[in-house]
Formats: C-alpha cells, structure tokens, sequence
C-alpha cells in the first residue's frame, strides 16, 4: 500500500467510518461516476471550494450557522 492510500485509511478511520467499507469503496470505485457527475456540475454552476450550496439556485459558498441557513430559506419562501 502507497504513503498516500495509508494517509486516506487514517484519515477515514479519525473520521470514525467503516475503514473496510471505504477501502472496498475506494478500490471498486463504487462513488466514482457520481463524484464525476457531481463534480461537472460544480463547475457547470462556477462553485469554487466548499462549502458551496444551493436553495432554490441561489449560490451560498460559505459555511452558515443554523440562524444564517434559516433565514436564506425564509427569505426564499
């Protein structure tokens, strides 16, 4: 195993997930077509980083609070 696929298995096992289940994941690519998906549609909507959301196709690229996401919604209702 590479330095960089051990780094991956400590960082999902500090992260508190099923390492075996990421593994197995990780090498049957089973995520990939929706990563790749999702990762045109990042860039099809110019999103630049994360967090990055939408609520009714407004942008919101940064992280809000509870009060903060509330009223984003409330302001689109």
């Amino acid at each position: 195993m590479t330095i960089r696929l051990l780094k991956i298995e400590e960082i999902a096992n500090q992260l508190d997930l099923d390492v075996n289940q990421f593994k197995s994941d990780l090498t049957q690519r089973t995520f990939r077509d929706l990563v790749a998906t999702q990762l045109k549609e990042g860039i099809t909507h110019d999103v630049e980083g994360t967090p990055t959301f939408f609520i009714n196709e407004e942008m919101y690229y940064r992280e809000l609070n509870y009060k903060e996401l509330q009223q984003a919604i409330d302001n689109l209702l």
